[in-house]
Parts: C-alpha cells; sequence; structure tokens
C-alpha cells in the first residue's frame, strides 16, 4: 500500500521493479562515495563515468513511466464506456428532437392544428 492507495498486479510490480533500480544505482553511488572517503577519487570518477552506472541511471526511470502509462491506460479504458454511454445518450436525444421539430413543421405547414 502506497500513501493509502492499493495497488495490485503490474502496477505494483512496476513500482517494486523501480525500487530495485534505484537500489542498484544507489549501490554505485555508494561505492564512489566510499572511494573518495578513501582517497581514491580516480576510483569514484570512474564509477560514476561508467557505461554500467548511466546504464542503471537510466533504467530508474523505465518503471514509474511504464507504470504511469499502465494507469492512463487503465483509467481511459474505465471512462471510455460512460463517455460512449452519454454520447448515445445524446445522439437519442437530438433524434427525438429532430423528430418533434419535424411533427411542428409538418403540422403548421399542413395547416394541422392539435385543437379540433
Amino acid at each position: 500500500m502506497m500513501g493509502g492507495v492499493r495497488l495490485h498486479g503490474c502496477r505494483l510490480g512496476l513500482l517494486e521493479k523501480s525500487e530495485g533500480e534505484s537500489n542498484a544505482l544507489t549501490k554505485f553511488e555508494n561505492q564512489a562515495f566510499k572511494a573518495i572517503a578513501g582517497g581514491d577519487r580516480e576510483k569514484a570518477q570512474e564509477l560514476l563515468h561508467s557505461v554500467a552506472y548511466h546504464e542503471a541511471k537510466g533504467a530508474i526511470m523505465t518503471p514509474p513511466l511504464e507504470f504511469f502509462q499502465e494507469i492512463s491506460r487503465r483509467s481511459d479504458a474505465e471512462l471510455a464506456h460512460p463517455v460512449a454511454r452519454q454520447a448515445n445518450l445524446n445522439r437519442s436525444y437530438y433524434a427525438v428532437i429532430v423528430a418533434l421539430l419535424l411533427r411542428v413543421l409538418g403540422d403548421a405547414f399542413l395547416g394541422k392544428s392539435g385543437h379540433a
């Protein structure tokens, strides 16, 4: 549970994956700090400029992006049904209004009155 929000399935998995990627990046940074503390500035620079470190930095962004894409897909799917239903209702309303207008215009044109 995250801030009172329950996450299930792939969304929870994506956040857990993100945490794992972040922890991997933190290991690189901790190694660099230890190297600096031990006086090995060159080792720290080597770690923080390595291909593996930059790949780890990029990897931490993928799970959050996938997480928000999944949330967006789910929200879009949940909103599609009420939106489609409302569109159908609107078409029905328009059809009734057009039918009533045609009836009124037809009666007026043909000189018919609703009064006897």
